[in-house]
């Protein structure tokens, strides 16, 4: 799948990128970001944010401090049954009992449960709760800002993941563009995360409709070989 992905400062400019593929796109990533736990602010009035998303259905992308708190928020907002799936970072020094109750409510609450590592976080810190995961989720760039490079380090730690865990979704997130989407489609991952390959076109529709015809034609093939 093609999940488009917004991560915007303001209101304003949250609305619009909604706006833009709501309904086009089955799901939609929105991160949020304090400024704590990643470089980078986002807007977080989560409650607003789920009222600009008419159709689509959600994924949120928690890179705060306190995950919890905001899942916790979540259970009594009118829109929590546009939210499909909920991820969190995971890092070297992460509060074992954050991640752990995190992923729990998650299950709790029906949503689809993963964890995202930066691009240097390793493979082992996923061991502890991997049954308790539906997705991992790679970020490909440095997080909390869109427009990053590729790291082609995620490559390989994609490739590495899909042997390890190959009943796990995986899904990339930072630097695809037409030019390597091919490189994490083969490495193996199920779902692609788009930001700026998207938003940052002149025609952010065609440009996600050509992405999903890209990754469909891979699937096609594959699936017959």
């Amino acid at each position: 799948m093609i999940i488009p992905v917004i991560l915007e400062k303001t209101f304003e400019g949250l609305f619009e990128r909604v706006a833009i593929l709501d309904g086009i796109a089955p799901l939609i990533q929105i991160d949020l970001a304090d400024g704590v736990l990643v470089e980078g602010k986002t807007y977080l009035d989560l409650e607003k944010i789920l009222e600009t998303v008419k159709k689509s259905q959600v994924e949120l992308h928690f890179m705060v401090e306190d995950p919890l708190k905001y899942l916790e928020a979540l259970q009594t907002m009118p829109g929590k049954d546009k939210v499909r799936k909920v991820s969190t970072q995971i890092v070297k020094d992460s509060p074992s009992e954050v991640l752990s109750s995190f992923l729990t409510k998650s299950k709790n609450m029906d949503l689809e449960e993963g964890l995202s590592l930066n691009p240097e976080t390793p493979l082992t810190l996923l061991q502890p709760y991997i049954k308790n995961l539906n997705f991992i989720q790679f970020v490909a760039v440095t997080p909390g800002k869109q427009g990053g490079i590729l790291q082609p380090e995620t490559i390989e730690k994609i490739t590495q993941a899909r042997r390890l865990f190959p009943n796990t979704t995986l899904q990339v997130d930072g630097g695809i563009k037409k030019e390597n989407i091919m490189e994490v489609l083969q490495a193996g991952v199920d779902n692609v995360v788009i930001g700026s390959g998207i938003f940052g076109e002149r025609d952010p529709v065609s440009a996600y409709k050509e992405f999903v015809s890209i990754e469909k034609s891979y699937r096609n093939s594959a699936n017959q070989d």
